[in-house]
């Protein structure tokens, strides 16, 4: 009889907590903040920035972990993983850290062609694992728009993507 209860409340469980979660809507990418290009050598820099994003739900939850890739006209800048957990608030922006591997060939040229044109198309593409109440889910995350690089070049800490 309580193995009957038990296997019950098993096949119950993922049901009722689809439920509470199936009205969700996706965390909207907002900027790149912050970039900063560290240990520079003639091969691969490391560059950290922050992605800002906004929270639409009335609930809170965290990431554990991301990893993913980021594009420069179609050129992979790099790979970035985030191994810490943070905290999304409900119905705000949050910031997810992240380190970027580039390669400084790569950097150069995209550097180069922000001083001929205004904005560059920008991609990321990747994986979080997301949850609340120790339930974690891996969700893909997407994004593509225009990036300012000439404010980066001119000391600007904070540039939007053009959405």
């Amino acid at each position: 009889m309580i193995t009957k209860k038990i296997a019950l409340a098993f096949l119950l469980f993922p049901i009722l907590l689809s439920c509470g979660t199936s009205n969700l809507k996706d965390p909207e990418f907002v900027k790149v903040e912050n970039v900063d290009v560290q240990n520079a050598n003639l091969q691969q820099s490391t560059v950290r920035l922050d992605l800002q994003f906004f929270n639409p739900n009335n609930k809170s939850a965290s990431i554990k972990k991301a990893d993913g890739n980021i594009w420069m006209a179609e050129d992979k800048m790099g790979s970035f993983l985030l191994d810490s957990t943070i905290s999304i608030p409900a119905n705000q922006f949050f910031t997810v850290p992240v380190y970027l591997q580039v390669d400084i060939k790569t950097l150069g040229k995209h550097a180069l062609m922000a001083f001929m044109s205004d904005s560059v198309s920008f991609r990321i593409d990747g994986n979080a694992r997301v949850g609340r109440k120790g339930f974690y889910k891996t969700y893909p995350f997407h994004y593509k728009g225009k990036q300012d690089l000439s404010a980066w070049l001119n000391g600007t800490k904070s540039p939007s993507l053009k959405l």
